[in-house]
């Protein structure tokens, strides 16, 4: 299925059925992810909202809105649309991650601010990694313990490793300490975390692949294939990892590996189109893994059966 739409950012919910996606102005489509039909509209409060990156609580219940006009996140109910609270942020943001270390609710920003996600509280711990404009993909790994980062757009671009933790002790309760960091290629765009916690995928402008890099060591393990220029980095629960690149003229802009590096499939999110540009921020997997949605220049969003392990 596709809808001749070119959403800039894409957001699959955990648990319940539904994709959200946006252009970049104040709406936020609410997709189904079997037949691609709008369940929902939202809009985000404000006379010149404008969204930005996105992010969703583990469970699936709260949707979390950048409002890159407004200077704030907004906390939404992900199957309503109801507004439930704000988080404004100081100086600069473009960056998402929602983790609970020790089962307590954290919204991390790429700009440093780290708030309780229940409440809005801003908690004094920062993260540093988010100096040019806040601009940072992230991620963190299944148990909740480590934060994965890459700084987008710079050459090189660098990825980090922080330590969260959460302790009624201390000053502050919440922690966040770099324990691993490097630099693996030019013009970052994305990073994800493997189901298991064991494997890293940045995805650069540059090199035109997409490497796997240990956790624990933080050494590049393996090469896997993909073409100019890869834009996305997914990972799924069942083990897989889905590379996309905004492709131009090839015939693939998505990738699919095992955790042995082997190779599942590879394949155009819109086939037959003249152009195959994967946009960055827009690949994204149903919560049940069964379908694999994403936006192309052409323009389309596309609803694909995905492929299994």
């Amino acid at each position: 299925m596709s809808l001749s739409i070119s959403p800039v950012y894409v957001l699959a919910n955990p648990v319940e059925p539904y994709v959200y996606a946006h252009r970049g102005n104040a709406d936020i489509g609410v997709y189904d992810v079997y037949d691609a039909h709008v369940v929902h509209t939202f809009t985000i409060p404000g006379a010149s909202a404008r969204a930005g990156v996105m992010a969703i609580s583990h469970d699936g219940r709260t949707l979390f809105v950048n409002d890159d006009d407004g200077r704030k996140v907004h906390a939404l109910d992900a199957e309503t649309g109801a507004w439930l609270r704000e988080f404004p942020w100081p100086g600069s943001n473009n960056g998402l991650a929602y983790m609970r270390p020790s089962a307590h609710p954290l919204l991390i920003l790429g700009g440093g601010s780290v708030f309780d996600a229940d409440t809005a509280v801003l908690h004094t711990t920062t993260h540093g990694a988010g100096w040019y404009g806040g601009w940072l993909s992230m991620d963190g790994d299944p148990s909740d313990t480590f934060l994965y980062t890459q700084a987008k757009g710079l050459s090189p671009s660098d990825i980090g490793q922080f330590l969260v933790g959460y302790s009624a002790l201390g000053a502050d309760t919440v922690s966040l300490r770099l324990t691993n960091g490097s630099s693996v290629g030019s013009n970052g765009q994305d990073i994800c975390v493997s189901h298991d916690g064991l494997r890293l995928y940045p995805t650069n402008g540059a090199p035109y692949e997409f490497p796997e890099i240990s956790t624990v060591s933080f050494m590049i393990t393996r090469h896997l294939e993909g073409t100019a220029y890869p834009s996305n980095s997914l990972c799924a629960w069942n083990g897989l990892f889905f590379g996309g690149a905004n492709a131009y003229y090839d015939p693939y802009n998505v990738w699919v590996y095992r955790p042995d590096g082997s190779q599942v499939a590879k394949l155009n999110m819109h086939p037959g189109s003249y152009i195959s540009n994967l946009l960055q921020d827009t690949l994204a997997l149903s919560g049940d893994g069964t379908r694999l949605i994403g936006s192309t220049e052409f323009p389309s969003f596309d609803f694909r059966i995905a492929p299994t392990p």
